[in-house]
């Protein structure tokens, strides 16, 4: 992650597309935080732009040179970032069920169903799903952990108490 944030032009530009199609944040975001990494000024009529084109009324000022690009312009659809990180696993596990779905079943119909045993049909397919959906919880978990503690340091820098 951080070379897609911090060096995107080291990546292939079919990764690069690949996080940006499923991770939950949008591309004027990415580049803000960029910026606000590097020193750089941030590009505040670019940010305003996207979230007038979303709707919503930053009520954080913005700034050309700030310490740090507020919650609310990384995940304006939600006021908590809990509730953005709980939405952002879910759709994280919708999103890479169906891939790994198909990554084991086929190689099971394909190797496996000739071996299945008249009286215990059902088995093979229970376990099949439970293995799919482990796989799925895995990648959700590891994203999760990855986001959550990315964003209780984030907030804190964000909200000092």
């Amino acid at each position: 992650m951080y070379a897609f944030i911090m060096r995107p032009e080291s990546l292939p530009k079919s990764y690069q597309e690949f996080i940006q199609k499923t991770g939950p944040v949008a591309k004027p975001v990415y580049k803000a935080v960029r910026d606000c990494c590097r020193g750089s000024p941030v590009d505040v009529a670019s940010l305003s732009a996207y979230l007038s084109s979303r709707g919503i009324e930053n009520t954080v000022p913005l700034e050309e040179f700030p310490s740090i690009i507020p919650c609310s312009v990384i995940h304006p659809n939600t006021q908590s970032c809990l509730a953005h990180n709980v939405n952002a696993a879910s759709a994280a596990f919708r999103k890479t069920f169906p891939l790994y779905f198909s990554l084991t079943f086929v190689p099971f119909v394909v190797l496996h169903l000739q071996k299945v045993e008249p009286s215990n049909k059902l088995y093979p397919y229970l376990h099949l799903h439970s293995n799919t959906v482990n796989e799925g919880k895995e990648i959700t978990h590891c994203y999760s952990i990855w986001h959550v503690s990315n964003s209780l340091q984030y907030c804190s820098d964000c909200n000092p108490r």
